[in-house]
């Protein structure tokens, strides 16, 4: 009876390692096609990924073919209107030439006048002895240019009719120079052409002062251009001044 038992235990056992056997079979398959789908699953992902990538890509190059077509249309009204209007210079281009032509005979002409007018002239020496001294031909030309702007600033307050005080020769930057040069004791501040020059640029100053003083009483125009008149003489002795101020300095460092 005992080995009828031992014997069935046998074979249920046997039995049971089959099944197993076939259980682990059906497993790894299972694993294998469950793979397998997510290996296709993943590559369609991807395909679809790059189908995406490919209509974005048409997309982009629809686009691009849009604007280059747009791009296109305007060079070719561009061009258009260039040759019109080489057209156009084409039917001047006989006027043109001719006006061309004149233009060159004037030119002539002004040159041989001014050829004329040179070959006529004779330059003092003097002037050739002011270029030595290139520093102050700089400085003295920026207090020129400073004075031309002192006056313009106080000719655009005169629709103001207000008796306002100028800048005084000492304070402005030629005052400042002279002032400095005689500190300096600078050989020129002997020369009298040097009292000249102080007088000149007072004058000047004065003459400004007294221009704004009477616009602002309003006084008739007339005494207004005396005035205005004498500003522009005194200015101009100024400005010979500050060139004989030159030509002695020049002259010296010789």
């Amino acid at each position: 009876g005992f080995a009828v038992v031992a014997q069935e235990v046998r074979n249920l056992a046997n039995r049971s390692a089959q099944a197993a056997s076939k259980i682990k079979s059906l497993v790894e398959s299972a694993n294998f096609e469950a793979n397998e789908g997510k290996n296709i699953a993943d590559n369609m992902i991807k395909g679809y990924e790059d189908l995406a990538s490919k209509i974005s890509q048409t997309k982009e190059i629809i686009n691009s073919v849009t604007i280059f077509s747009k791009e296109q249309e305007i060079g070719i009204i561009q061009i258009n209107d260039t040759i019109s209007k080489i057209d156009s210079a084409t039917q001047k281009n006989a006027k043109t030439a001719l006006n061309i032509d004149n233009l060159s005979n004037e030119v002539s002409k002004l040159s041989n006048k001014l050829l004329q007018i040179t070959s006529q002239s004779k330059i003092d020496d003097k002037y050739y002895e002011m270029v030595e001294n290139i520093n102050l031909i700089k400085e003295l030309s920026t207090y020129k240019n400073d004075h031309i702007n002192f006056k313009k600033r106080y000719y655009k307050t005169l629709n103001n009719f207000t008796n306002s005080i100028i800048d005084d020769c000492k304070s402005c930057n030629v005052g400042k120079w002279m002032m400095s040069c005689e500190n300096n004791n600078e050989i020129f501040v002997k020369n009298e052409k040097w009292k000249v020059l102080k007088q000149t640029h007072k004058d000047v100053h004065q003459k400004m002062q007294e221009y704004i003083t009477q616009n602002a009483n309003k006084i008739e125009n007339k005494i207004l251009r005396q005035i205005a008149s004498q500003i522009e003489d005194a200015t101009m002795k100024f400005f010979d001044s500050l060139n004989d101020i030159l030509y002695l300095e020049s002259k010296n460092k010789k």
